[in-house]
């Protein structure tokens, strides 16, 4: 009988008979590691040790000599965690955690010794030189020119690696006693294979399970991360000390139909928001939000409260604009003059004119969600619907024409409109 598969190697092609897909290496390589062409002719030159020719940036054996320092830290890393005394605070902080040895060791967590030159001494033992560490962006040249000293120092060591699994750079993460004013995460710095911009930490591992769901959960720390995949959630990425971005967004479209953002439930979550509103109005993309109770991260809810907690939360989450909504309402104070109402009420309007027309729904579920929205904010104001609508249209035209919105002035509603409102948090 004939293969599901074929490849002709003389040829350099193949076909899927199933799902009647065809074409060269690259096109193979493109729709197996979900990448676009340039990523595979570089992986494909790569393998064949062919550099490839361009205008500027860094060659073939540049990022070689890149991933091979990388790859080799991280062992470093990871030995240190496993097996010195120097890691034992780092041991114990992670279990305490309740971070399982199996899961730390499944994804090479490391430890880098809260000392001077401590990877420079491993790799004078090892021959590599300090130049390609500082390529790396793995030491720092003192100020006076006379040396360098390790960028880690007693920190706990998260591997950063592309797509391909191929490690890029590191996160390091402080331990609980050290000084008050230390960063609690530093990454490495970019080069010519890392960028914290277009990467997310552990898709490497997690690109699978995103592809079989159809759907990215991203967190925001690596431990969250973890624990979400040692409690069975495996279709998870970490943002690295950023917000979620437009390159991000595009990176997980490759897997996923829709992405998920879990904020944590303080201050800092509801400021993510907003920055998860601006992807959507720069990528037609379907991104949810999922907030979690005030005072929990993704790592306590998964570990403690278990993954059926987390999926049901999960499973509630509500696009950014219905997110946005409920934030600018809970907020509004009890004796909310009607001024402050509504600037609400226009805050709403020029978002919704804002994302409407960049919106994944089709034209008629468009149609729909924005007479859902403005439905909730005549009911809630006691405004006329029709008011709302001729208002998020002029909106809608100036954003098209450049202009400077008008103020909350143009919309035309004599303030004696406003009937007494439930000032209950409005429903999803």
């Amino acid at each position: 009988s004939r293969p599901s598969l074929q490849i002709n190697p003389e040829r350099q092609t193949f076909r899927c008979w199933v799902c009647n897909v065809g074409g060269d290496a690259f096109s193979f390589l493109m729709r197996m590691d979900r990448l676009d062409f340039r990523e595979a002719l570089e992986q494909l030159a790569d393998r064949a040790g062919i550099e490839l020719s361009r205008g500027h940036g860094a060659g073939t054996d540049v990022k070689r000599s890149l991933y091979e320092v990388c790859g080799w830290a991280s062992d470093r890393f990871v030995d240190c965690f496993k097996n010195s005394s120097l890691a034992k605070e780092a041991r114990a902080y992670l279990r305490e955690r309740g971070l399982t040895d199996e899961t730390l060791e499944a994804n090479t967590v490391g430890f880098a010794p809260n000392e001077w030159d401590w990877l420079l001494g491993q790799a004078q033992s090892s021959g590599i030189s300090t130049s390609h560490l500082e390529q790396a962006g793995l030491v720092v040249t003192r100020q006076d020119r006379s040396g360098h000293y390790d960028r880690f120092r007693g920190r706990i060591m998260f591997p950063i690696c592309d797509p391909q699994g191929r490690c890029v750079a590191f996160g390091g993460r402080v331990l609980p006693n050290a000084p008050p004013d230390s960063a609690k995460y530093i990454n490495s710095p970019e080069t010519p294979v890392f960028s914290k911009q277009s990467m997310l930490y552990g898709l490497d591992s997690s690109r699978e399970a995103i592809s079989r769901s159809r759907r990215a959960l991203v967190v925001e720390g690596y431990t969250d991360c973890l624990a979400a995949r040692q409690a069975g959630i495996h279709d998870v990425v970490a943002v690295l000390g950023t917000a979620l971005g437009q390159r991000h967004a595009r990176l997980l479209r490759r897997y996923a139909d829709r992405i998920v953002v879990v904020l944590d439930g303080d201050d800092a979550g509801r400021r993510r928001a907003d920055e998860v509103l601006e992807v959507l109005l720069a990528e037609p993309v379907d991104i949810r939000i999922a907030r979690l109770p005030a005072g929990i991260d993704p790592c306590d809810q998964c570990l403690t409260a278990g993954p059926e907690a987390f999926e049901a939360i999960i499973n509630e989450a509500v696009d950014p604009l219905d997110y946005r909504m409920r934030e600018t309402f809970e907020r509004l104070p009890q004796d909310a003059s009607d001024e402050v109402a509504l600037n609400a009420v226009e805050s709403v309007l020029k978002i919704l004119a804002a994302v409407s027309p960049r919106s994944p729904l089709p034209p008629s579920q468009r149609q729909l969600r924005q007479d859902q929205i403005l439905g909730k904010l005549a009911r809630r104001f006691g405004l006329s619907r029709d008011a709302l609508q001729a208002r998020l249209q002029e909106l809608a035209r100036s954003r098209r024409t450049n202009d400077t919105s008008p103020s909350h002035e143009g919309l035309r509603i004599d303030a004696t409109e406003l009937a007494p409102w439930d000032r209950e948090v409005l429903s999803a």
